[in-house]
């Protein structure tokens, strides 16, 4: 979720990642590059790739003509004790859309060499903003190479690129797809970047790639596993319709840090705020500043209060709200409790929104609202940890390691505008697409993976929109220690890989 609209706008062009311009590659250390080159022996010859194109995240912009080139290379890791061997493809594919649009589409896709392609899972990941780059999943999460930096309360100083021992590359071949306008994804001529940002004409350009990335490959026979996170949950939902509607063979859904519904947004003005009461105990408790005995677990404590929002004050403040009816004292205080926050307080902003929970709950501090964690004095220079580690973590695994060398700088974010008008809604409520897709395809799952401490899309507003779904033993929600980019924090990255192991492992059992 975000905050109010135009505002929202800002943030996710300020904070989530800024376009960028030439990196100073020496400052950043990657441990791992020369000795994984040295010891590969590669299949056969690596092929760099020199992209002498104009790319631009302007919402007028637009490539003449389409071209597909790619630079490959030839890697290793290793995973649980085995030496896995893999391809690294690094270039374009053209999407091609219903409406005769056209978009060459910017990818990096990681496959194992050593195993039968035919029927070996493939996932394409996405971020979400909803104009954001991969940057963030292919450099955080289960990729081979990830940044090695976590970062709390403080700013991330020289992270380290490293050889990542849980990608999930054992799993499932991972394809990490940048958005028009973002990445090296641009529209080609007479399109422009513009037309295809909105709720369905960006699925459509997702459609598009992965049809053609199949058809490339020869993937017909792969199961498809989709991996989005922030509004890349809606994205992905909206996209699993597509594809199974066009007969594409689903595996799975992976929903990180979704948002589903903008239409129950309490930042945008929904009718009300549940869903966060239970991420506000775990940042309060973060802080030291909730109720929380002693001997009970933090993520127990939060799921007592999420029990408490949903049992005992959402019927109060939807009392409140309809009828003006006052809150008790008794729901003040446990309010209080849960939060830190005084009951006086609550008693005047009873639906309290996550922007102003930052603003109350440590006074004097800037709270992070991706992840409460993180906090700093206010009017210091705090700036999001991450955002210098993956800009110049892509800007040195590009050339360096993936043999792809552009004239243009990678773009972070793009975006202008953005259509959000969805399935007759105003803003879109994805998951009847979501619902839709699992009708289609019996053999689909879906996984969400949330943080307790993420503040933008919280854990409980993804239960409460999943409930709606139906086909409860194909719908999985596991809740991690951790904020909006659950994988950045390295004590959950190890559970959060079982689940996802164990989402590919009951796809294999069933096929």
């Amino acid at each position: 979720m975000f905050p109010k609209s135009v505002r929202w706008w800002l943030i996710v062009l300020t904070v989530a990642l800024h376009a960028c311009g030439d990196q100073d590659r020496g400052a950043f250390s990657d441990q791992s590059a020369a000795s994984a080159q040295s010891a590969s022996q590669p299949a056969a010859a690596d092929r760099p790739l020199i992209d002498e194109r104009e790319y631009s995240n302007r919402g007028d912009a637009a490539l003449p003509d389409a071209s597909e080139a790619a630079a490959v290379t030839h890697r290793q890791i290793e995973l649980d004790g085995r030496t896995l061997r893999y391809t690294a493809t690094t270039g374009h594919l053209t999407a091609a859309v219903d409406s005769g649009k056209r978009a060459s589409m910017f990818y990096v896709a990681y496959t194992v060499d050593d195993r039968a392609r035919s029927k070996r899972p493939v996932t394409f990941l996405f971020n979400g903003g909803p104009v954001t780059a991969s940057v963030w999943l292919h450099l955080g999460s289960w990729g081979p190479k990830r940044i090695a930096a976590e970062a709390r309360g403080t700013n991330a100083l020289r992270p380290t690129l490293i050889d990542s021992d849980d990608s999930l590359l054992d799993q499932s071949d991972l394809v990490f797809v940048d958005a028009v306008g973002t990445g090296y994804s641009q529209a080609i001529a007479p399109s422009v970047n513009r037309d295809f940002w909105g709720v369905d004409q960006d699925a459509a350009a997702f459609h598009g790639f992965i049809l053609r990335y199949i058809e490339v490959n020869r993937r017909e026979a792969s199961p498809i596993y989709l991996y989005g996170e922030s509004y890349g949950g809606i994205r992905a939902a909206v996209l699993a319709n597509l594809l199974a509607t066009s007969g594409a063979t689903l595996g799975g859904v992976v929903l990180n840090s979704p948002i589903l519904n903008f239409n129950t947004a309490c930042d945008l003005g929904a009718p009300d705020c549940t869903g966060f009461i239970p991420s506000y105990a775990a940042v309060s408790t973060h802080h030291r500043v909730s109720n929380k005995p002693d001997a009970m677990p933090a993520a127990d404590y939060a799921r007592q209060a999420g029990r408490f929002a949903v049992d005992i004050y959402r019927p109060a403040l939807l009392d409140y709200l309809r009828r003006g009816a006052a809150p008790s004292a008794a729901l003040l205080a446990d309010l209080a409790g849960y939060t830190g926050i005084a009951p006086a307080e609550w008693a005047r902003h009873l639906n309290m929104t996550p922007d102003l929970y930052v603003t109350r709950v440590r006074p004097g501090y800037v709270i992070d609202i991706n992840d409460g964690r993180n906090s700093a004095p206010a009017g210091s220079d705090w700036q999001d940890p991450y955002r210098d580690a993956l800009e110049a973590g892509i800007h040195a695994l590009l050339p360096d390691f993936l043999g792809y060398r552009a004239r243009s700088a990678y773009s972070m974010v793009a975006g202008d505008a953005w259509t959000w008008e969805h399935d007759g809604l105003p803003l879109p409520d994805a998951i009847p697409d979501l619902a839709s897709a699992l009708a289609q395809s019996p053999g689909m799952q879906v996984v969400a993976l949330n943080g307790y401490h993420d503040l933008n899309c919280p854990f409980l507003q993804t239960e409460l929109e999943l409930e709606r779904v139906g086909y409860a033993h194909r719908v999985r929600s596991h809740t991690f220690a951790g904020g909006h980019m659950t994988y950045l924090t390295e004590a959950s990255r190890q559970p959060m890989r079982q689940a996802l192991r164990d989402l590919y492992r009951q796809a294999g059992d069933r096929s």
